[in-house]
């Protein structure tokens, strides 16, 4: 059912922001900057998915925890898209319609943020050293992938084929409907991946007072091997990661701009770059597979440098194959038409950058503290998106220095080159990372771990559980 819940979610997802996108710029007919000032908007709430995180975390309802968010987020985001559908005078100013899709968004990271921390919980469950605990999250966060990346492939297909058939309000409402069927899908997942686990403080206070205590006495800046400076300084790196310059979005505009492909053709492609990614969801997780089996046998467990050199090098090796275009060596040395290639290199270009995003979602997972998952989790999250927001900032003032407007692409090709030595830059930084003390021999082992409860040290056997919080030395 966790499957079919991360597979069902991600179509819904998928196919409401399709809609949505459609309904801004078909019926709604938003101005340029309207459309910029709207995204500017939405892309602001990724700073409360750190506290929704909490609260999935933390807050616990009739026992569970979790699933209340999961409901409540998709019965909201039934009735937004129902007033969508219904009342046309909800939407008839850009004021309204921003103000329903904030909260609609809200409602969004509602579905996923739950899932996130559940899949975390899931890694760990019988696991009986932090060792095993982080090669199984590997591979189930990279499965995770797979299926996430094939619902929104299905949404894709679900709307370019009703589109055809349907005006954009009816798919609004359909859009509803979908996240009603969200509830009962989640109501027959087994109720025991949502209990509070004994060993969580019910009190909402108490637990935002031991998240407190446990940042402060792991963040001795003396020890950079202590787990949480570890945490900090893999959240400044992700930052990093992610905050070089990307040429994709200016390398789609000249597909757009210079070959004038129909229609059909873009939504296609849209569908292969869903395909991509799946693929590269997958590719990773053959990887870990391999990773995790060779650290069962007694192997060499990964490093974070390895991991994250892996990333850098596919992510630069995805802007070759654009490059190749926009020179004209396909094109015209090879005579290989456009049409043809494209669909091959967003293809690649998509597998690729889905593997070299994989470690931020691995690093993120492996490093969430037991009772803190989701928060963890989304505070890496917000690390990744302001790094992009970064980069895009970035590749905004190169493109401009390097004159590239939409009737003149001539100086793309520099663009995409500083985009692939930019990209494997943080492979000197990633070098530097410390290690947790977690992730090396003899002190991993979950059964002798020391907890913080309250602030009073305290010996538990948690191998039901799962893994500790971050172990703690005094």
């Amino acid at each position: 059912m966790v499957t079919m819940l991360l597979l069902f979610s991600s179509l819904v997802q998928g196919f409401s922001s399709s809609v949505v996108s459609i309904f801004m710029n078909g019926e709604l007919a938003l101005q340029p900057v309207e459309v910029a000032q709207y995204w500017a908007y939405i892309g602001c709430m990724m700073w409360f998915q750190p506290l929704l995180g909490y609260i999935s975390d933390a807050v616990v309802v009739l026992g569970e925890k979790r699933r209340p968010l999961f409901v409540l987020a998709a019965v909201l985001n039934t009735v937004i898209y129902a007033v969508y559908s219904l009342f046309p005078g909800a939407t008839g100013s850009f004021t309204r319609f921003v103000a329903w899709s904030m909260v609609s968004q809200l409602c969004t990271m509602g579905l996923y943020i739950p899932l996130n921390g559940l899949v975390v919980e899931v890694g760990r469950h019988d696991a009986e050293t932090v060792e095993e605990s982080n090669a199984r999250m590997s591979v189930i966060m990279s499965e995770t992938m797979v299926w996430r990346s094939m619902g929104s492939l299905i949404g894709a297909v679900l709307h370019t084929c009703l589109i055809a058939f349907l005006s954009v309000r009816p798919l609004l409402g359909i859009a509803g409907l979908l996240f009603l069927v969200l509830v009962p899908i989640v109501g027959f997942t087994p109720r025991h991946l949502f209990l509070r686990p004994s060993m969580q403080d019910g009190n909402f206070c108490s637990s935002i007072a031991n998240a407190g205590w446990m940042l402060w006495s792991n963040s001795d800046v003396r020890n950079l091997r202590r787990d949480g400076v570890c945490f900090v300084l893999l959240l400044a790196f992700v930052f990093v990661y992610t905050m070089m310059p990307d040429a994709s979005s200016i390398y789609y505009s000249y597909l757009y701009v210079v070959f004038q492909f129909p229609n059909w053709f873009y939504s296609m492609n849209g569908c292969i770059a869903h395909l991509g990614s799946m693929a590269g969801a997958y590719v990773f997780s053959c990887w870990t597979n391999r990773r995790a089996r060779q650290e069962a046998c007694g192997g060499t467990r990964m490093s974070v440098f390895f991991i994250f050199m892996m990333g850098s090098v596919a992510w630069a090796v995805g802007y070759v194959s654009n490059l190749l275009l926009c020179t004209g060596f396909i094109t015209g040395t090879l005579g290989i038409s456009a049409a043809v290639y494209v669909p091959v290199d967003n293809f690649f270009t998509s597998l690729v950058a889905r593997f070299a995003f994989m470690p931020t979602l691995i690093m993120a997972a492996e490093h969430a503290p037991k009772f803190f998952e989701a928060t963890a989790f989304e505070v890496f999250s917000v690390a990744s998106m302001g790094g992009g927001i970064v980069s895009g900032l970035l590749t905004g003032c190169i493109a401009k220095g390097l004159r590239i407007t939409r009737t003149d692409y001539s100086q793309l090709w520099a663009l995409i080159s500083v985009s692939i030595v930019a990209r494997l830059m943080p492979i000197f930084l990633a070098y530097l990372l410390p290690e947790r003390r977690a992730s090396r021999g003899g002190e991993g082992h979950l059964d002798d771990a020391v907890v913080v409860v309250g602030h009073e040290a305290s010996d538990s056997s948690v191998k039901a559980d799962g893994a500790t919080p971050w172990t703690w030395v005094t």
